[in-house]
């Protein structure tokens, strides 16, 4: 009696902040909106195609268990994802068959949230807004998909593949100053329409120590602005750079020269300094936004400088990518020609 006497009482059990339990998961996502979990995410829908590559590459795919129509139609990531449910448009998710899968989570494109995203919060998920596709904001939203997933190790082990990269080539390109620097014009699918101010084009473009003649034009639909042959012809560009999306005519070398050769016998294009030096290339879809967008960059980079980055072999860290993070995706042609 006299020991139990002397027996503290029990401390309470300290009450988490923000009322949420120690295994509870918080992230920002792109569009600044702060999401709280019970626990990281362990069943996923995902309707953005940079995104799936993002948790493939950090070692979550057996988190999705659910994936837009646009995913299984990605050259990349389709294959990979053969064997997962498919949950029809990406701008309109079916909600019954969500509501079946029972996901923690939904990762949608930050430009862009369901259109049913209210009938959505009504089979109580979470919607998280991730584009993963934008270089500028890569890494983090990758460092983003490892708190939610609970892999951040890994995601980290990626993030700091896409830093290291990113790192080279601005610390090759420092010191050009503005009248050094190479005049791109960037074509995206349709003729004349280019990359605007903060489009994916523009940022691998300014990241690789060019000069984008669009960077200065924006408008609402997201940064890719009409240019016509008249604005052209007069800033004579150095190089040009056509992007060729996965669903135009395919990475083929036939499909690709076809393309370069229309390009480089346009009216209004023809005699520009880019096509006389020969300096007009066929860049893939594949690495130009997303996940490989790293490799991208280093081949702009390359293009651009080639003295400076003799050294680098874009192919060889296409071939790393393919060997840490997401097999199979060096299996493809992703530039034409090889600078």
């Amino acid at each position: 009696m006299l020991l139990s006497g002397c027996t503290q009482p029990a401390s309470p059990t300290p009450v988490p902040a923000n009322n949420t339990t120690s295994t509870s998961v918080t992230v920002t996502d792109t569009n600044g909106n702060v999401i709280t979990l019970p626990a990281a995410a362990d069943k996923i829908v995902v309707t953005n195609s940079d995104a799936a590559e993002v948790l493939i590459a950090i070692g979550a795919k057996d988190k999705i268990v659910g994936v837009a129509s646009i995913v299984k139609k990605n050259p990349t990531v389709g294959p990979l994802v053969a064997d997962v449910a498919d949950v029809g448009d990406w701008q309109n998710p079916n909600m019954e068959q969500i509501a079946q899968l029972q996901p923690d989570v939904i990762i949608t494109y930050a430009s862009s949230k369901p259109k049913n995203a209210d009938q959505l919060a009504l089979i109580n998920v979470s919607i998280v807004q991730l584009d993963c596709g934008n270089l500028n904001t890569l890494a983090r939203d990758i460092r983003t998909m490892g708190t939610l997933t609970g892999n951040s190790q890994q995601a980290e082990d990626f993030a700091g593949f896409v830093d290291q990269n990113v790192g080279l080539v601005k610390n090759r390109t420092a010191n050009v100053t503005e009248e050094e620097k190479p005049k791109v014009y960037w074509e995206n699918n349709k003729a004349f329409t280019t990359a605007g101010y903060l489009s994916g084009g523009d940022v691998l473009i300014t990241t690789a120590g060019g000069r984008n003649l669009a960077h200065d034009m924006s408008n609402a639909s997201g940064g890719y602005v009409y240019m016509s042959a008249e604005n052209i012809l007069p800033n004579n560009p150095d190089v040009i750079i056509k992007y060729n999306g996965y669903t135009v005519g395919g990475n083929t070398v036939q499909n690709f020269t076809a393309i370069r050769g229309e390009i480089m016998n346009r009216t209004g294009i023809v005699g520009v300094k880019a096509v006389n030096n020969s300096q007009v290339y066929v860049l893939s879809s594949t690495i130009t936004y997303g996940a490989k967008s790293p490799i991208g960059l280093l081949y702009v980079a390359k293009i651009l400088y080639p003295e400076t980055f003799a050294d680098i072999d874009p192919a060889v860290k296409l071939d790393e990518y393919a060997e840490r993070f997401v097999p199979g995706t060096n299996q493809t042609l992703v530039i034409y020609p090889t600078p």
